[in-house]
């Protein structure tokens, strides 16, 4: 994690960030997921289901949308390891999503923002990370119950409705 950026306005070039993740634990939902677009085309997306009933089918309550829908589409793309049931999934991004994304991330200061906007005490809404590569380096910011403010919700939306575009197969061996 890098630090230091808070209150500062540094910002890469659009072209110097070479990738964007979301990811996240749901806390009592007992899944996570994590979604990462490369500025080479290569989106992935992994998830994985930890309630599961005596059948090892995943209870859903309220997973992350998206792993609940591939899930529901492509349930033998899902393999049981251990106490869980993970699916990894393959895409493309275009260029122009994810310049899309790239331009936002600028526009709303992501590398102005602090490193961790978590409400401590609270259990039950673990943090999302969203984090960026660029020209070598990263930076990720940790946020729960929305602490990080509208921009970083922004930010985090328009990866999630970009991975609702994208064409996802499964990527199991």
């Amino acid at each position: 994690m890098l630090s230091g950026f808070a209150g500062c306005s540094f910002a890469p070039p659009v072209e110097d960030i070479s990738e964007v993740a979301l990811g996240a634990h749901t806390g009592l939902s007992g899944s996570s997921f994590l979604i990462s677009f490369r500025g080479d085309g290569i989106a992935r997306c992994e998830c994985a289901f930890y309630l599961l009933n005596q059948d090892n089918k995943p209870k859903i309550p309220n997973p992350e949308p998206l792993c609940a829908e591939l899930y529901r589409s492509n349930s033998s793309a899902f393999v049981k390891t251990e106490n869980k049931l993970e699916g990894n999934f393959s895409g493309v991004i275009t260029k122009e999503q994810f310049d899309r994304l790239a331009q936002l991330i600028n526009k709303n200061g992501f590398f102005s923002m602090q490193d961790k906007y978590i409400e401590k005490g609270v259990h039950d809404a673990p943090p999302t990370f969203t984090k960026v590569v660029y020209d070598g380096k990263t930076k990720e910011v940790s946020d729960n119950l929305g602490k990080g403010g509208e921009k970083l919700s922004e930010i985090k939306r328009a990866i999630k409705q970009t991975a609702e575009e994208i064409k996802w197969v499964s990527a199991q061996k």
